[in-house]
């Protein structure tokens, strides 16, 4: 077999994983290149996840106490097969992530509600940084973190600007 056909069988098979994820390594020099000039498939690493999120951290601002809020999570499959997210976890049940399950079709992007309700401790007062976590038959396909903070007077607070005396 030619070193040619045992890339190429090498690349088909890693392929044929479903969450790796296959990238062109594109340097200038011969770093990262094959014999012909082409750029070499890097595999990424095993702990990648397969759905990708607009950003690692999501903010939901200053809230007054008692006061609720909520952002968008947009989810992207950048692969080649569909993933069903059949659970989504947050670490504190002040945080709720809707819809609990959805399917991201490839080359596509869904929406992931994620609302703060703060029955649970009404009187909390502090900064939180809460994990949200997507899971597609028991593996974890996506994570991201969702921080807020509760103040007395989230209008005074120094993140919010000086107080016009209007509500927000």
């Amino acid at each position: 077999m030619s070193k040619r056909s045992t890339r190429l069988a090498r690349l088909l098979a890693l392929t044929a994983l479903p969450t790796t994820l296959l990238v062109a390594v594109i340097v200038k020099g011969d770093l990262g290149r094959g014999q012909e000039g082409r750029p070499v498939p890097a595999v990424a690493p095993r702990d990648h996840l397969p759905l990708i999120t607009t950003s690692l951290k999501h903010s939901l601002g200053v809230l007054r106490v008692g006061q609720g809020g909520g952002c968008m999570v947009m989810l992207l499959n950048p692969g080649l097969r569909r993933i069903a997210i059949d659970k989504v976890e947050t670490d504190c049940p002040c945080l709720l992530a809707t819809p609990a399950s959805l399917v991201v079709d490839p080359g596509a992007s869904t929406p992931l509600t994620v609302t703060f309700d703060p029955s649970h401790d009404p009187d909390f007062k502090g900064k939180l940084g809460v994990g949200v976590y997507g899971y597609a038959a028991g593996a974890e396909v996506f994570r991201t973190t969702v921080e807020l903070e509760v103040a007395s007077d989230p209008v005074n607070h120094p993140s919010h600007g000086p107080a016009t005396g209007e509500d927000d």
